[in-house]
């Protein structure tokens, strides 16, 4: 008798779907969010509640430009016929995940 698979933990929270893979928001990213926010809080401090907004601003449009950069692996991983597993944001910034490995290395550096 075989034991039931044990599920897969998610990596985090999933925002949508590009070229067939998934895209997630990792948990750790909102500790980068956080210290982004609380660092413009502090730094600028002379425009009072507004600095933290602008910190929010900032960890938004840092996911937002992470997450272009990332999508832009997995589109040019499918052009080439690879299977992309999955698009991650997180604390140390994102990473794009193949099912399959490159079979060149001039697929490679498109990738």
């Amino acid at each position: 008798m075989t034991s039931p698979a044990a599920p897969t933990r998610s990596p985090g929270l999933r925002l949508g779907t590009i070229a067939g893979a998934p895209v997630y928001l990792g948990r750790s990213w909102f500790v980068l969010a956080g210290i982004l926010v609380i660092g413009a809080g502090i730094t600028l401090n002379r425009l009072g509640a507004i600095s933290y907004l602008v910190g929010a601003a900032y960890a938004v449009l840092l996911l937002g430009s992470v997450l272009v950069h990332e999508i832009a692996h997995a589109l040019a991983a499918r052009s080439r016929g690879m299977q992309v597993k999955e698009v991650t944001a997180d604390f140390l910034g994102g990473h794009t995940s193949f099912v399959t490995s490159s079979g060149s290395p001039g697929t490679s550096a498109i990738v």
